[in-house]
């Protein structure tokens, strides 16, 4: 029997990237002024269509760009997310 894998889980992986890449883990930074600034490099987890996938923001709007391709299980992008860690981690060997 395998264990589930849950938004916990993913959650707990993308933080691990966010800091080995040296990336804030919150996507969104609220000011004094109450406003929303976007973490520019930051991983986060898009859920949609029943499926998930890893992203990157990449500008002050809250653009951002897929690293992982289209929606997946949640087990199958734990896999590819451990997969990108392990090679974050060989780069910097």
């Amino acid at each position: 029997m395998t264990n589930r894998i849950n938004q916990s889980d993913l959650e707990a992986t993308v933080n691990r990237i966010n800091r080995a890449t040296g990336n804030k883990l919150e996507a969104v930074t609220r000011g004094d002024d109450g406003k929303r600034t976007y973490n520019i490099g930051t991983y986060v987890i898009s859920y949609a269509y029943g499926g998930c996938k890893l992203e990157q923001i990449v500008s002050d709007g809250g653009g951002i760009r897929s690293i992982t391709s289209g929606y997946v299980s949640k087990r199958e992008l734990y896999y590819q997310m451990q997969a990108f860690l392990a090679g974050i981690d060989a780069i910097k060997s």
